[in-house]
């Protein structure tokens, strides 16, 4: 993931975007960085360089569709047993 040092990407509504929501994620779980971002690019079907640009609505919009389809999973698993 490419750091710009000094630099905080932000919305117009103030809001963090770009490598400041990369940082926080990586701050607040205690993954290293390159695993969250390879996760991301994953989940995002995208390049590092685009997840870069990732606002934190649309990490929002990612982790609930990877959240459902979490429990989509553990329901069906369940429901065989």
């Amino acid at each position: 993931m490419k750091k710009v040092k000094g630099i905080a990407s932000r919305a117009k509504d103030g809001t963090p975007e770009g490598a400041e929501v990369l940082q926080k994620v990586v701050q607040l779980t205690g993954m290293p960085e390159e695993v969250i971002d390879s996760e991301l690019c994953d989940l995002l079907g995208t390049s590092s360089d685009s997840v870069n640009n990732l606002t934190l609505d649309q990490l929002r919009k990612v982790l609930m569709n990877y959240v459902e389809s979490l429990n989509e999973e553990m329901t069906l698993g369940q429901s065989k047993h």
